[in-house]
């Protein structure tokens, strides 16, 4: 087993704060994110995924600080000891 550090950034973080969670060796974003689907469920499960379980488009999601669509592997990028993933709500603005 690893262990990596999630953190909810804005309104998701009521739900999912700060924790470190043990995921399996090999264990990959996607699968963390299904993990965390399953373990925090409720408001902040119906607020990041559709109904299908997938990840909404505007949810990011930054592992070690750099966006899933920056990794070559994106949201299949394998986890390692140590790392953290950082996932944000949708954020609108502007004039």
């Amino acid at each position: 087993m690893i262990q990596v550090t999630v953190k909810g950034y804005l309104t998701f973080r009521p739900w999912v704060g700060e924790m470190r969670i043990p995921v399996a060796e090999g264990s990959t974003l996607r699968t963390l994110l299904a993990e965390l689907r399953s373990s925090v469920g409720g408001e902040f499960a119906r607020q990041a995924f559709d109904q299908q379980g997938a990840l909404l488009d505007y949810v990011a999601v930054l592992l070690n600080g750099q966006h899933d669509s920056h990794l070559p592997l994106g949201l299949d990028t394998p986890l390692k000891d140590g790392d953290q993933v950082s996932i944000f709500p949708p954020i609108a603005g502007g004039n």
